[in-house]
């Protein structure tokens, strides 16, 4: 079949007069058909016009005074919660559209607003789900594949007390199985760079406590059916709606977790727990006010990029030879400082005169069998790349500071006298600048990643087994959700939207059903 003739030659006036013209076109079209062996249904027919009729500038179509500014479009088409500063969202947005989205990104943080650059952040990510234009923004770009995720919110129903303990072996087993398998987020070529997040938030202007999860948007489906086929109760929700922690006239503070010692000694795991963890980072939310503040933990989460396992192996199989624990863990994943650790040793001769002293000594060798048992921990499970971020906000800085010291403390409990431990850094002036921009875009940074196991990271980051009484109202899943049955009618009065698994059925009344 032909394109659409004319196109940008006639205009229409009015929405009447547009629908009068692509009617017009099905019916040529249709007439076009009529004898020859290629048939399509009228339905087929009309998606063909539209669907050519959308990819045409609505200027070649549409007189000025009937078409919609993109700031309106954007609107309509991003469907987000409105929020006090929308002026000065749509102002950013006509920057994206004349300037791109990096310079708009600038202008926005420029107005050292945390709660303003959160919002906005949000709104570039559903822009550019909506496929609408993004000037200057390359694949290459940094940028790119943070404003390229999608959010999903996860609540599960609550155990019972008599479940809880059965309950909590199971979300951990199924938690370390969650991790394993989104390890796939990062494929090959364009994709090797992919990472995801697992946050805790409790939102300024809110009163529950929220799990949150952030996939690339091309790894959508992955994660859902993820989530489902370990959580088979497990409710999913897109959050369009991202969200904010920010007081708007208040102030911010935030820290980074670093290990303490040499990243190859690992931190308590869960299994050295008799009560989960998670409940003690829970209580640490109990003291923010609904109104004016908010806090979040976000774990950022990368594919190993480096044999973090091979090697942290091969120090535990030197200190069994004997080689002293300080340098069997020098350890380093850059060619370069493998090839000048390994000419040190050999122009110094250390482990020559070691062998050497040894064999005129008679005597065995000393071997740290503390650090080998130790170390086997960290060597039993696969290694991450992980940024820890914590974040609170409030009415001054000293409040902010507050409730980020009670998430801090919260930590503590995974200390390993014999193992690693996790230290805080707060982040002042342009720092904390920086780091709040990093958090509420989700920015992996390679200068703050800590290798944690995914033992390790399931131990402090799981979903909830229980609820407690004492800590801060934890969102949950109320009630299973059956998907729409098959032949509900597709047209009338819209009641509302079975969302189940990721998908999603408008459900209408008939008009013969009033």
């Amino acid at each position: 079949m032909k394109g659409i003739p004319n196109i940008g030659e006639r205009r229409s006036a009015s929405p009447e007069e547009e629908l009068a013209y692509l009617r017009e076109e099905v019916a040529r079209r249709e007439k076009e058909l009529v004898g020859k062996k290629e048939t399509l249904e009228p339905q087929a027919v009309a998606e063909a016009v539209v669907s050519e009729y959308a990819k045409v500038l609505p200027s070649a179509v549409l007189s000025s005074e009937h078409e919609i500014p993109a700031s309106e479009a954007e609107a309509i088409i991003l469907d987000l919660t409105p929020e006090p500063h929308d002026a000065q969202m749509k102002a950013l947005a006509g920057i994206i559209q004349k300037k791109g989205v990096r310079n708009a990104l600038s202008v926005a943080e420029r107005m050292h607003s945390p709660h303003l650059f959160d919002d906005f952040h949000r709104f570039v990510v559903e822009y550019l789900k909506a496929g609408l234009p993004a000037p200057g923004l390359r694949e290459q770009e940094p940028l790119f594949r943070p404003l390229h995720m999608t959010l999903f919110e996860v609540s599960l129903p609550e155990a019972t007390k008599e479940e809880a303990e059965k309950e909590l072996k199971k979300l951990i087993a199924g938690m370390e199985q969650f991790f394993s398998g989104m390890l796939s987020v990062a494929g090959s070529g364009r994709e090797r760079g992919n990472y995801f997040t697992l946050e805790l938030a409790n939102a300024n202007g809110s009163d529950e406590v929220i799990f949150y999860v952030s996939v690339p948007t091309s790894k959508r489906e992955l994660f859902v059916k993820q989530i489902h086929s370990l959580f088979h109760n497990a409710k999913v929700r897109e959050a369009k709606d991202d969200y904010n922690i920010f007081n708007d006239t208040g102030a911010a503070a935030g820290s980074v977790a670093r290990s303490a010692k040499n990243p190859i000694f690992p931190l308590k795991g869960y299994d050295e727990f008799e009560v989960d963890p998670l409940n003690v980072i829970l209580h640490s939310f109990g003291k923010i006010d609904r109104d004016g503040e908010g806090a979040a933990i976000q774990f950022v989460l990368h594919p190993p990029r480096h044999p973090y396992n091979e090697r942290y192996e091969e120090a535990m199989l030197k200190i069994q030879r004997g080689v002293p624990v300080r340098r069997a863990i020098d350890i380093s994943f850059s060619f370069f400082g493998t090839l000048l650790r390994e000419v040190r040793e050999a122009l110094s001769g250390e482990e020559e005169k070691r062998r050497k002293r040894q064999k005129e000594d008679g005597e065995p060798q000393k071997i740290n069998e503390l650090a080998v048992e130790v170390i086997k921990k960290k060597v039993g499970s696969r290694v991450l790349e992980v940024n820890l971020r914590l974040a609170a906000s409030a009415a001054d800085r000293s409040s902010a500071e507050e409730i980020l010291s009670d998430m801090e403390a919260a930590f503590n409990q995974f200390d390993d006298p014999t193992g690693n431990q996790l230290r805080f850094t707060r982040l002042q002036g342009g720092a904390l600048g920086a780091f709040l921009r990093a958090f509420s875009l989700r920015l992996f940074d390679e200068r703050i990643l800590v290798p944690l196991t995914i033992k390790e990271v399931t131990t402090m980051a799981h979903f909830p087994s229980t609820r407690l009484k004492s800590a801060p109202a934890l969102r949950r899943a109320k009630a299973g959700v059956s998907p729409a049955p098959a032949g509900l009618p597709v047209e009338g009065v819209l009641l509302g939207v079975n969302r189940v698994r990721g998908s999603e059925v408008k459900i209408y009344m008939a008009p013969e059903d009033r």
